[in-house]
């Protein structure tokens, strides 16, 4: 019997791949690794609208509730692409600073912003406190 965590994985990959692999070819890398932001907000949308950016927030504030496991995964997905966006530093990392922040309530406004692509200043959170008041 194939777990849920296992099916969710399986889900999560299926759909990021397919995703990168119609939204990120070689050109479109190329392009915006040449552009001056060395990133694509199009596809930062993209990647909030399939949940991407908030899959380490839990299901309560309005993410996927995913693990490690399912993050690993996802981020293999992201390597073979060249995936230039932040997702590591900002939904993964930025995150989980931000759940050890003592300010529960700033860090949960923050993460339900950042889960739907509304929030860029996650890995600047991560760095500066006062990003956060």
């Amino acid at each position: 019997m194939i777990s849920n965590s296992a099916r969710n994985r399986r889900q999560l990959h299926d759909v990021v791949e397919r995703y990168l692999s119609e939204q990120y070819g070689f050109d479109r890398y190329q392009s915006i690794n040449r552009s001056a932001a060395g990133w694509d907000p199009l596809v930062w949308r993209g990647l909030a609208e399939l949940g991407v950016l908030g899959m380490t927030v839990p299901v309560a504030q309005g993410g996927l509730g995913f693990g490690p496991l399912e993050t690993l995964a996802m981020m293999g997905d992201c390597g073979r692409s060249l995936l230039l966006e932040p997702v590591l530093s900002s939904a993964v990392i930025a995150y989980g600073r931000i759940v050890c922040l003592r300010r529960r309530d700033a860090g949960r406004r923050v993460a339900g912003r950042h889960g739907y692509g509304r929030e860029d200043r996650g890995t600047r959170a991560f760095r500066e406190r006062r990003a956060l008041r």
